[in-house]
């Protein structure tokens, strides 16, 4: 059983990733993204997590060592250190732009986040989460100037609608964690 309900956002990053056959190129950050705010953790939170409703698993595999699948191995040092995390964030952008060849890939905004307090079968875990975003909505800005209301547009992600995404629980590390 998963329980997401004290989960905490302890650490992200995010880079650009473009399609590769496209010769869209991506863009590491230099840095992971600093939270400060508790009410932007909270969004990011709601963003990350709430669409995990159904509780599907799955694990890493490889045909002759486990070791040697790439995400597998990158999840697995953000575990041993979470120090780590951005480092291996951008070893995961790059495994993502070395396999978006296909045409229908989209480029888009790449997240490597590390979550603690996951409670999993009864113990306290950590997670790693990795999620894209590749459409963009449209929105309305609405804002007062002098006695009346201006309106700009801006183009965003919405917080409601996650586009791609999963999450590594740190469990099953022998088979491939959960």
């Amino acid at each position: 059983m998963l329980n997401l309900s004290e989960v905490e956002l302890s650490g992200l990053s995010v880079h650009k990733i473009g399609n590769k056959s496209r010769a869209e190129g991506m863009v590491a950050a230099s840095e992971a993204v600093s939270i400060d705010d508790e009410s932007m953790s909270h969004v990011l939170k709601s963003y990350f997590i709430d669409p995990f409703k159904n509780h599907e698993f799955y694990h890493f595999t490889h045909d002759s060592d486990l070791l040697l699948n790439e995400v597998y191995s990158y999840a697995k040092s953000i575990f041993l250190d979470p120090e780590q995390m951005h480092l291996q964030s951008i070893r995961i952008a790059k495994h993502l732009y070395e396999q978006s060849e296909h045409p229908q890939i989209k480029s888009g905004e790449l997240y490597v986040a590390h979550f603690e307090h996951c409670l999993f079968n009864g113990f306290v875990t950590d997670m790693v989460g990795i999620f894209k975003s590749e459409n963009k909505d449209t929105y309305l800005k609405v804002y007062p100037q002098g006695r009346a209301f201006a309106i700009d547009k801006e183009e965003g992600i919405n917080i409601n609608k996650l586009d791609k995404g999963c999450l590594i629980i740190n469990d099953g590390e022998d088979e491939g964690y959960k």
